[in-house]
């Protein structure tokens, strides 16, 4: 059996209120805790902002994130949840993935979806995938 742990980047809320500085500091400390405890692999989710409140507490970018992870980390395998296909040029998508590869040593996945938080997309100037769900 194989097991993943999701990093915390803000999308849920959970470091509104919280310092930017100490919010990054504590998801690599759980990115690093999860490779520790023998997980296999550690998952980002994919939102541009926090999908519970409209508010702009903070929320790190999914691939910045990761590359961040890969550093911190030796042996666990990396990515999104799921990235949301829509928002990034597939043929970006795919070098930002590869990228992320060579900078893990090879532990990259790809997970890939349609999206379906019709008010992030709209708030990012992206209108509405017609495969998204409505929130």
């Amino acid at each position: 059996m194989r097991a993943g742990i999701y990093v915390p980047n803000g999308v849920q809320g959970e470091f509104r209120g919280w310092d930017p500085g100490r919010a990054w500091e504590r998801s690599l400390e759980i990115g690093r805790l999860g490779e520790a405890l023998g997980f296999d692999s550690l998952r980002v989710p994919d939102h541009l902002q926090n999908v519970r409140q409209h508010d702009d507490s903070p929320t790190f970018e999914i691939f910045v994130h990761l590359a961040a992870l890969a550093r911190e980390t030796t042996r666990i395998r990396l990515g999104p949840g799921v990235a949301c296909a829509g928002f990034r040029n597939p043929a970006l998508l795919a070098k930002m993935v590869a990228t992320l590869d060579v900078a893990s040593g090879g532990r990259a996945e790809l997970g890939i979806g349609a999206g379906w938080n019709e008010w992030e997309w709209r708030g990012f100037g992206y209108g509405i995938s017609a495969h998204a769900r409505a929130a």
